[in-house]
C-alpha cells in the first residue's frame, strides 16, 4: 500500500490576541511551531523583528524546515535563549520543550487567541532518575521495540542488551507493531522494561506507574 504525507498549511486572516501575546514576549526569544502553522509562525516572526524583538529559530536535522517541532523532536528549541514562543495548537509539543531544555515556553494559538505559559517541570527528570534506579535494580529486563517507520530501534535494542547483560541481567527481546501496555501483564516474570520506540510513550509509563522507561533516557543510566 502505498503512503502519500501532504503537507497542510493553516491560513488566518488576522492574529488573534497579538498585542495581549507582545505584552508578556521577553524582548529576545526563539520561534518554534509545527508543520501546518509554519507559514503563520514566518509571518510572526518578522512581525516581531520589525518590532524590535531578538528573534532566535533553530532547526532539528531530522525535520524539513526550520523552527519545526514533533513532539517526539524538539530540537528546533534548542537555542541560546531562556523563553521559547511555540505558535500551534495544544500542550502536546512545547510540554516537550520545556522538560527536554529547561526553558520557559509561551504558547500562542493564532486560530483562537488563546496564549498558555510551561514552566520547566521540577519533578519530571526526579520521576526518571527513580526509574532508572529501578532499571538498575532489576535481574529481569524485556526490551521492546516497534516495527512503525522511524520507532524501529532494533540495533539501538541490540547495544543496550549487551550493557545489561553485561550487569548481569537476564535479558529478552520482543518486537511488535503497536506497543501495548496491557500486555505487558502477560509477562509477569519481567521486572522491568525499556521502551525503544516513540518517546513520548514516557507520558503513558508515568501516567500509568508501569516499570518501564523509553530509550531516549538511558543517556542518564549509570
Amino acid at each position: 500500500m502505498d503512503i502519500y504525507y501532504i503537507e497542510i498549511r493553516y491560513r488566518i486572516n488576522e492574529l488573534k490576541n497579538f498585542n495581549k501575546l507582545l505584552d508578556i514576549l521577553p524582548k529576545e526569544i526563539g520561534v518554534t511551531t509545527t508543520l501546518q502553522f509554519l507559514d503563520i509562525a514566518q509571518i510572526i516572526k518578522e512581525e516581531l523583528s520589525k518590532r524590535g524583538y531578538i528573534v532566535h529559530i533553530g532547526k532539528s536535522p531530522y525535520m524539513e524546515y526550520s523552527m519545526q517541532v514533533l513532539g517526539c523532536d524538539p530540537l528546533a528549541a534548542n537555542i541560546p535563549v531562556d523563553t521559547i514562543l511555540f505558535i500551534g495548537e495544544g500542550l502536546f509539543h512545547p510540554t516537550e520543550i520545556a522538560r527536554r531544555f529547561d526553558k520557559k515556553v509561551i504558547v500562542y494559538s493564532p486560530l483562537t487567541g488563546d496564549i498558555k505559559v510551561l514552566s520547566p517541570d521540577p519533578i519530571f527528570m526526579k520521576r526518571i532518575y527513580i526509574l532508572l534506579n529501578k532499571l538498575k535494580s532489576s535481574k529481569v529486563v524485556g526490551l521492546v521495540t516497534s516495527v512503525k517507520p522511524g520507532q524501529y530501534f532494533y540495533n539501538k535494542l541490540l547495544y543496550w542488551k549487551k550493557i545489561l547483560k553485561d550487569e548481569n541481567k537476564d535479558v529478552y527481546l520482543f518486537i511488535t507493531d503497536n506497543i501495548d501496555f496491557d500486555e505487558f501483564q502477560n509477562f509477569p516474570q519481567i521486572e522491568f522494561w525499556v521502551v525503544f520506540a516513540c518517546p513520548r510513550l514516557i507520558d503513558d509509563i508515568l501516567n500509568r506507574k508501569i516499570n518501564a522507561i523509553t530509550h531516549f533516557y538511558l543517556r542518564y543510566y549509570r
